[in-house]
């Protein structure tokens, strides 16, 4: 389907004419819904056909017309799928690089198709590897033979340089981001509630080298760039080559026993920022995804003050795939089943690591719905009141919406029965013993007014 997709699609944008910049956007606006609303699959399909053809064109530069715009049609594409946030800035970035390799004139034009379309966008995303272009593009253009220098689309690639440098939107024929802008607005409202677009951080290299490193960034997809180093090694050995010996060691004494949880516990650890720990785990092409919630969650917990870093990969994997969302959902059921061997800190931990999948819509409220709420015991009193009390804290759209989920559903009867008494029972009459500021506990009170309303209506849940 991906394929046929991508066919059609392809074969009325990249034409010998020039596409019209609407045209791309509206495209790429719809493949944007598919990527969020369907599986990153089909936006990463899409961004591997078009780099292909970008890299073939691009080597087969010398034999084009300068009039003819399949080249520009895909730099284009490509720019446009970063402009709804499928692919990173870097990628753009290492399009620029290989396109000023050489400032032939075609080369030139695909700059100017890059600049006019994303130039701001880069600048705000990266301004030192902007301005780093930049400086390397006029040194090159100083170089060239002085007939070139008077090349009129070089002169005028020249000022839209120093244009967007600048930050000087005025400076540019024809620029208008209003339909961009507008496009965008357009994306999040047909959404599906909790849905966003996943930015994919692949690397021009990785997806013009599928055959041999395999699509690590697709879940369940192999990847053997690591085989492919050294096909012989064991599994101690590749661990090694992949982290430090610190690492390992850490991972030995918090006993990570087999390779799949050493290779997760440190790539939790090593990680960046967030989105490269997601990248990083889903690279691992783990089969069984028990194992990456069940070391998150362990992490999470373990911290000694709560580390929201945990619940963000948690949210992104959720979104990234369902299998990552049931994961979590059960190694969350199985953490409650020993609530009452965690200290207090960790049931703080927990509680906010489950808050903030359940404000992000990650996971539903319903994930709490497993705790015996007829002999509950102190340790579930805590965990369940610390998620509910951060839910009410929330602003009153966020705190109807979630509430209003489980409404709907019958098979949820006892569990919204459960959610009443307790908001009754352990926060509005003993808002005395919570440890609030006055105006807050009058926020929670109106909020559980809120909350209660919610979970009796019969409509349909909020979008």
């Amino acid at each position: 389907m991906n394929h046929t997709l991508c066919s059609l699609i392809l074969e009325s944008i990249v034409t010998p004419t020039a596409a019209a910049e609407r045209m791309v956007l509206e495209h790429c606006l719809f493949i944007a819904v598919l990527h969020a609303n369907v599986g990153n699959e089909v936006g990463a399909h899409f961004l591997e056909a078009l780099v292909e053809k970008f890299d073939t064109k691009l080597n087969q530069i010398e034999s084009y017309d300068v009039e003819n715009k399949e080249l520009d049609n895909v730099v284009l594409f490509i720019c446009h799928l970063y402009t709804f946030r499928i692919c990173q800035h870097s990628l753009i970035f290492e399009m620029l690089k290989r396109v000023s390799a050489e400032l032939s004139e075609k080369c030139v034009e695909c700059i100017l198709v890059i600049l006019r379309s994303v130039g701001f966008a880069l600048r705000k995303d990266d301004p030192v590897a902007l301005k780093d272009f930049i400086g390397e593009i006029r040194q090159e253009a100083e170089k060239l033979p002085e007939a070139l220098k008077e090349n009129v689309r070089l002169k005028f690639m020249l000022d839209i340089l120093v244009a967007v440098k600048n930050n000087n939107m005025l400076k540019i024929p024809n620029y208008d981001p209003s339909l961009a802008e507008h496009l965008r607005k357009v994306l999040k409202g047909i959404l599906k509630n909790g849905k966003y677009v996943t930015t994919l951080n692949i690397t021009m290299d990785d997806l013009l080298s599928t055959d041999q490193r395999g699509k690590w960034w697709i879940v369940g997809s192999a990847w053997t760039g690591r085989q492919l180093d050294g096909q012989e090694g064991t599994s101690t050995s590749r661990d090694k080559q992949r982290f430090s010996q610190d690492m390992l060691e850490l991972a030995r004494k918090h006993r990570m026993n087999t390779e799949d949880r050493r290779n997760v516990f440190c790539t939790l650890m090593a990680a960046n920022d967030q989105t490269d720990a997601v990248n990083q785990l889903m690279e691992l092409s783990i089969k069984d995804n028990r194992v990456i919630a069940t070391i998150l969650l362990y992490c999470c917990i373990c911290e000694p003050t709560y580390n929201a870093f945990y619940a963000v990969v948690a949210e992104k994997l959720c979104y990234t795939d369902r299998k990552h969302r049931l994961a979590i959902q059960f190694a969350s059921w199985d953490k409650m089943k020993e609530l009452g061997n965690l200290t207090d800190q960790q049931i703080e931990n927990f509680s906010k690591f489950l808050a903030h999948l359940i404000e992000e819509g990650a996971q539903p409220l319903s994930i709490i719905k497993v705790i015996d709420y007829g002999q509950i015991d102190r340790a579930s009193v805590k965990l369940v009141r610390r998620i509910l009390l951060t839910i009410l804290l929330k602003d009153d759209y966020t705190c109807k919406k979630i509430f209003s989920k489980i409404a709907p559903s019958a098979q949820l009867k006892p569990f919204k029965n459960s959610i009443k008494l307790f908001l009754h029972q352990f926060l509005l009459q003993k808002t005395n013993k919570l440890d609030l500021p006055k105006e807050q506990l009058e926020v929670v009170k109106r909020r559980i007014a809120i909350a209660e309303e919610a979970i009796s209506a019969d409509s349909k849940v909020l979008l």
